[in-house]
């Protein structure tokens, strides 16, 4: 009995760490969650296409908000996290800056595309515990 019992509870505790995610899946969950990448492209988009619409502005800056919330001790993930972020930020300050200058615009809207390249390459690179890569 005691030995049926001991062999149910390893069974059950093997059973559950496999299952238990890694900090990539949990990200990965959370970017899907969020749709961060698509409302990243989109705003990308739209500032190449002649500038954010007010929608996308405000959206921008909730995604940096949810996007800020996320915790983990894991290096890299926080670096992508943080380039995430950060193409947010330019892409708002990219909008506000078309408002007056050109230039400026430009230089926040690179800064915005190069962020979010690095993040999305690294992002696209995290193995998940299925083995697989992520999807975005």
């Amino acid at each position: 009995m005691k030995k049926s019992l001991l062999g149910i509870v390893i069974a059950l505790l093997l059973a559950f760490s496999a299952c238990s995610l890694t900090p990539a899946d949990k990200y990965d969950n959370f970017i899907n969650d969020l749709d961060a990448i698509t409302r990243l492209q989109t705003g990308l988009q739209q500032m190449k296409d002649g500038g954010l619409t007010l929608y996308v502005k405000a959206d921008m800056k909730t995604l940096a908000r949810e996007l800020s919330v996320f915790n983990t001790e894991d290096g890299e993930i926080r670096k992508i996290n943080e380039n995430f972020i950060r193409t947010a930020h330019s892409l708002r300050e990219s909008m506000d800056a078309a408002e007056e200058d050109e230039a400026s615009a430009s230089v926040f809207y690179e800064e915005a595309r190069d962020s979010f390249e690095k993040g999305f390459q690294a992002f696209s690179s995290l193995e998940t515990s299925g083995g697989g890569r992520t999807g975005g």
